[in-house]
């Protein structure tokens, strides 16, 4: 038996990440993860829950201003303020702990990947306490450029020039030139055909982009999407169906399937 994660709509919507947080922590939930939301966007499975959308994602990306480097003993201090007018900020401390298990100062453009354990309020601020850092290096940073999904963490990760990015795994990143501590922010729906696998960690604070064809008006939207990941358990099936085999389970328990079979050949 495994368990499958489901993203269960709350129904609300926020420009507040904090209270979002807050609002799925109250029903025993989290955030849906960056990759779980990229699941959802490959498999279609985004079409039951789309009223969230665009949404909170659980992580919060982390990054210096285009072409530096993290600076070794300071803060990480957001370039601009959230809706609410206060900066975020990565203490320097959690740099240096993540710099221990990864380069991070002598990398131009890396980046962290923070699931955070704790935000803390304070003077206008909000300081993020993490409880997983993820190093982060050849993420793609600017808006033109396009890369090709990083399945760990659903980011795209930069590719030569000329190399074909295989169909469905073409991702942009959406971020400002400065610094940046940001929540993630998952299907900011755009003019282009695969605008809702964009992943926005940048001017998602104030703006969006709803494809008219959605047929929600910008006035009824007051925030981005909360939904909570909903944990449910998940047996490996197997039936015949005339002369076909039908397995069904999650994602982990296919791929064990079909590495067993490839084993056999």
């Amino acid at each position: 038996m495994a368990t499958r994660e489901r993203i269960q709509s709350l129904r609300r919507a926020t420009w507040d990440y904090v209270e979002a947080r807050r609002l799925v922590s109250e029903r025993g939930m989290k955030l849906p993860s960056n990759v779980l939301h990229d699941e959802y966007m490959r498999t279609g499975n985004w079409e039951r829950v789309k009223d969230i959308y665009p949404a909170w994602a659980r992580e919060i990306l982390v990054y210096p201003r285009i072409g530096r480097k993290f600076a070794k003993g300071k803060d990480v201090i957001d370039s601009g303020e959230d809706r609410l007018g206060r900066r975020w900020v990565l203490p320097a401390s959690y740099v240096k702990k993540a710099h221990e298990k990864g380069e991070v100062y002598g990398i131009v453009d890396a980046g962290l990947l923070v699931v955070p354990g704790q935000l803390e309020e304070k003077n206008w601020r909000v300081i993020v306490h993490p409880q997983i850092i993820t190093v982060l290096h050849n993420v793609v940073c600017l808006d033109s450029m396009g890369g090709l999904m990083n399945e760990m963490t659903g980011l795209p990760h930069r590719v030569p020039s000329g190399q074909r990015i295989p169909e469905g795994r073409k991702r942009h990143l959406f971020r400002n030139e400065g610094c940046g501590v940001r929540p993630i922010i998952r299907g900011v729906f755009g003019p282009h055909v695969d605008a809702r696998f964009d992943i926005n960690a940048g001017d998602g604070w104030p703006v969006f982009y709803r494809d008219e064809r959605d047929g929600i008006e910008y006035t009824r939207f007051k925030g981005f999407g909360v939904a909570g990941v909903k944990e449910e358990k998940t047996l490996l099936s197997v039936a015949r169906n005339d002369n076909r085999l039908i397995v069904e389970g999650t994602p982990e328990m296919l791929d064990a399937v079909l590495r067993q079979i490839e084993n056999l050949k």
